[in-house]
């Protein structure tokens, strides 16, 4: 969906009024769900992408908080970044890596079609600016 799309014309309105209509506890929530829903628009296959990199991002984040070991801490994120950048190397050089490893073994290029989800890497940066 794109910004200037009657879609958002219509669709932005509605998420900013029940922004103000419910109670601040339950604004994260609203919002969350208005993102993944703006997302998925684009392509339904990224929201579960999206959301889990978006828990293990928070139970890392949790976890790190609730720590008491320099060990774990560090160790949870890792976990986050390894998770993160994973996904973000995954989408952004799979593609270059397979064909690659293939030409280097079998004397032939191998292609896989993954196609980037939209805004992956800002994404990426935000959650592990979350988590560090």
């Amino acid at each position: 969906m794109n910004f200037t799309a009657m879609e958002f014309v219509c669709f932005f309105p509605i998420v900013l009024a029940l922004y103000r209509l419910l109670p601040p506890r339950w604004r994260w929530a609203e919002l969350l769900a208005a993102s993944y829903f703006f997302y998925g628009i684009f392509n339904l296959w990224t929201v579960p992408l999206l959301a889990g990199t978006t828990l293990i991002t928070w139970l890392c984040a949790k976890r790190i908080e609730g720590s008491d070991h320099p060990a774990a801490r560090k160790a949870w994120l890792f976990l986050a970044g390894a998770v993160c950048l994973g996904c973000l190397g995954l989408f952004k050089y799979g593609s270059f890596v397979a064909g690659s490893v293939s030409w280097l073994f079998t004397g032939t290029r191998v292609s896989l079609s993954l196609l980037l989800p939209v805004g992956i890497s800002f994404y990426t940066f935000q959650t592990l600016s979350y988590v560090i």
